[in-house]
């Protein structure tokens, strides 16, 4: 029971610590553009492997963009810019377009009707009515599928940065994860206290992200020029000092007056033996280095991997140890705990889409038949076809349950998410 009880108190440190890593990982994923910049690339990819050999031929006799590398910059544009930022861009002449004109996702609909208004579109209304409507379900499906691997691709990359991160402030207070471990065995009060803890612990991460999901907003609207945005990531470092400097107040073994750092020497921590805050210096490239520091070394990256796999998957781990707490509890083992419902959290995003047309080709045809009557053109109109048959091809009509197995893995129509 004691070491279950370890678990837990130790789950709820890793709650804790996440929420320092993801609020810092947020903020430079936000800061550096790199959801617009993934979605930039899918779109360069989609249409090099599967626009363009469909609708070269038509694009070279209809319109000026002749060449691919013409062709496809004006598609990615057309498709990832920011239409209000359009004016922004035209007026300061800012060529290429930056990341931060650009949005970071689109659905399934929204994609539909920028295609309509491409070079492309009007390209495939010129191949003829009954050319159309293949063309907008492959396309839409390709988006699909391209969405889904650049998804995962971008998750895979924001862990790995996640756990950059997670190293790094693991190295820079301290933290050894067998040393943190070691003392909730040794310290019934400390676990106790920390397990009680769980669910103020899981508000703290919910407050975090709306601060988050605000400092966000803040950003995509440019309500926030780069000097403001600077100071916002100075105040989440003094916040982050301060959980810290919070969890240190309970009792835990983090910061410098431990091993290997030691700059009180034995007085913060009986394994400094005659150490001093020089010895970390020397020890490097010497042959200082013991089997104590190659551990501490080891058990750190542990404890900076461990707090990069992010708050969600601790949620989920404190919920099963909480419920097998409770299974034990309930024949008399152990001390009293509440259980925590995990909540899922969805990274907040600028997703464009619109009130929803009857169907993709619907949304592709009216942005489409827009620009050509714009344009002095005749309006194209699709053959009728039977209802029952269209819904069943549409890629917007997909079940609820695959509609919702995307979101939860972070990737809902074909929109780019980090996990």
């Amino acid at each position: 029971m004691q070491l279950l009880e370890s678990a837990l108190a130790f789950t709820v440190v890793m709650v804790l610590l996440s929420t320092i890593v993801t609020g810092i990982v947020e903020a430079l994923l936000r800061l550096f553009h790199l959801r617009e910049e993934t979605l930039k690339e899918t779109m360069s990819s989609l249409f090099e492997q599967v626009i363009w050999p469909r609708v070269k031929e038509e694009l070279k006799q209809t319109h000026v963009t002749v060449d691919m590398a013409n062709a496809r910059k004006r598609f990615v544009d057309a498709m990832t810019l920011n239409p209000a930022a359009l004016p922004v861009i035209e007026k300061e002449g800012q060529l290429p377009a930056p990341a931060s004109k650009r949005v970071d996702a689109l659905s399934i609909v929204a994609f539909a009707e920028r295609l309509g208004r491409t070079d492309v579109g009007q390209a495939m209304l010129e191949m003829g009515a009954e050319a159309v409507e293949p063309l907008v379900k492959d396309f839409t499906r390709s988006f699909e599928r391209f969405g889904r691997a650049a998804s995962e691709i971008f998750r895979t990359k924001a862990k790995q940065v996640a756990i950059a991160v997670g190293i790094v402030l693991a190295f820079g207070a301290n933290i050894d994860a067998g040393r943190l471990f070691t003392t909730l065995m040794q310290n019934p009060d400390l676990r106790t206290g920390l397990i009680e803890q769980g669910d103020e612990a899981i508000e703290q991460y919910r407050e975090a992200l709306d601060e988050l999901e605000k400092f966000q907003r803040q950003i995509d609207e440019e309500e926030l020029p780069p000097g403001d945005q600077s100071k916002e990531i100075k105040k989440k470092l003094a916040e982050m000092e301060s959980g810290l400097a919070a969890l240190k107040g309970q009792g835990l073994p983090i910061g410098h007056v431990f091993f290997p750092y030691c700059i009180e020497k034995t007085k913060g921590d009986p394994e400094c033996v005659d150490a001093s805050p020089d010895d970390v210096l020397a020890i490097v490239g010497t042959q200082q280095i013991t089997g104590d520091h190659l551990r501490w070394f080891a058990l750190t990256v542990t404890a900076g991997v461990l707090m990069g796999l992010g708050g969600p998957f601790w949620f989920r781990v404190f919920s099963s140890l909480s419920q097998l707490f409770q299974v034990l509890r309930a024949v008399g083992i152990g001390s009293k705990t509440q259980q925590a419902k995990p909540e899922e959290v969805t990274a907040p995003s600028k997703v464009e889409d619109s009130e929803k047309p009857t169907s993709v080709l619907d949304a592709f045809m009216v942005a489409g038949n827009g620009r050509r009557q714009a344009e002095g053109k005749e309006s194209i109109t699709l053959p009728e076809t039977d209802p029952q048959k269209q819904s069943s091809q549409d890629p917007s009509t997909e079940s609820p349950n695959a509609q919702s197995q995307d979101t939860a893995s972070g990737a809902s129509d074909a929109s780019v998410q980090p996990a």
